[in-house]
């Protein structure tokens, strides 16, 4: 389990001030707690039937308002390098260019 307040972990989706749509998904999904949701992949919401971009987006939007985040996005800090060296190649191109 990620080390995050047993209260946050806990706490209902229903709480989480998301669309009705996106809370039938996950319901759908059986997750019920913000503890169950952190620990699912991004592939795993999305293979939920009715849950597309704007229910991962809804969703990204409220763990990011708690500091929190889905499972795949902080697996071993790996998704958050490369896409600072993603970054970083892309400015270093575009200083190039200009």
């Amino acid at each position: 389990r990620l080390s995050i307040p047993e209260e946050l972990y806990n706490k209902p989706v229903e709480q989480m001030n998301l669309s009705a749509r996106t809370l039938n998904c996950l319901r759908r999904g059986n997750i019920a707690t913000v503890g169950e949701l952190i620990s699912k992949e991004e592939k795993d919401l999305m293979a939920l039937r009715n849950f597309g971009q704007k229910s991962k987006q809804e969703i990204n939007d409220r763990l990011n308002e708690l500091g929190l985040s889905l499972a795949s996005q902080v697996k071993d800090g790996e998704e958050e390098w490369d896409s600072v060296e993603e970054e970083s190649a892309d400015l270093a191109t575009r200083g190039r260019v200009a």
